[in-house]
Parts: C-alpha cells; structure tokens; sequence
C-alpha cells in the first residue's frame, strides 16, 4: 500500500516545535511523538490536506505556511510520501488534546516517529528550534 500524507512543522517565537502524541492503538510508533499531520483525501490538495489535519489534530489554525521537504517512510507493508510544511499558527491550544510545545532540548528525551528526529535536528542546526 502507498500513503501521501502531509504534515507541518510549527515553530513558535520562542523556537519550541509543535508535537502531537499518536494514538496508543496506532500500529507504528504508537504513543509516540510527531509533527500534525495524515492522510491525503482523494478530494483535496496537499495545501488542504495539511491545513486540515492541523485543524483535527491539535484545534490550531495555520496563518501561513511553506513546503519544507519531501520524505519517505517504508514499513513491512506500507510505503508513504510524506509532504512537509513548516509554518505559524494562532496559539490557543485546547487542553484536551494531544498537541504540546516542546523545546530542542525538551525533544531529545521524547519518543519521536517515523524519521522525525532527523527533520528535527536539521531544524536545529539551521538554528530555527
């Protein structure tokens, strides 16, 4: 099976990055931490499909964005090409859900998935987290 997915990477101003904890029952990195982001509709754009699943995940509404980079994840039975942003969103965070602010430092003792501590540590030697 293949998967388009898209996802964001959103920094704060004071350069703390925006994670998401996955669903205990997901069958890769479950309980593990993320940027925002999912599945591409068959209906909508990559543009819509991040906005979207930013919206779902953590209630933020995304104000401006980018294309970032392009990556790919393979599984046993699953290819996905993921679509990275990276942007601002207005900070008002509901409580109940997964979505936290977490600093550089903060990070390194989190469980991250897929190959997110690599776009993390890129983030981090380009000084933007």
């Amino acid at each position: 099976m293949q998967l388009i997915t898209a996802g964001a990477i959103i920094i704060d101003d004071n350069k703390r990055i925006l994670l998401v904890k996955r669903a205990s029952d997901k069958k890769l990195f479950p309980n593990a931490w993320g940027f925002p982001g999912g599945k591409l509709e068959e209906w909508e754009s990559l543009d819509e499909a991040v906005v979207r699943e930013v919206k779902e995940e953590t209630w933020l509404n995304l104000v401006s964005f980018d294309k970032y980079s392009f990556t790919g994840y393979t599984s046993q039975n699953t290819r996905s090409i993921n679509h990275l942003y990276i942007g601002k969103a207005e900070w008002v965070l509901i409580p109940e859900t997964e979505a936290k602010r977490y600093s550089y430092d903060e990070i390194k003792w989190l469980e991250i998935a897929f190959n997110q501590t690599e776009i993390i540590e890129s983030l981090h030697i380009k000084g933007l987290v």
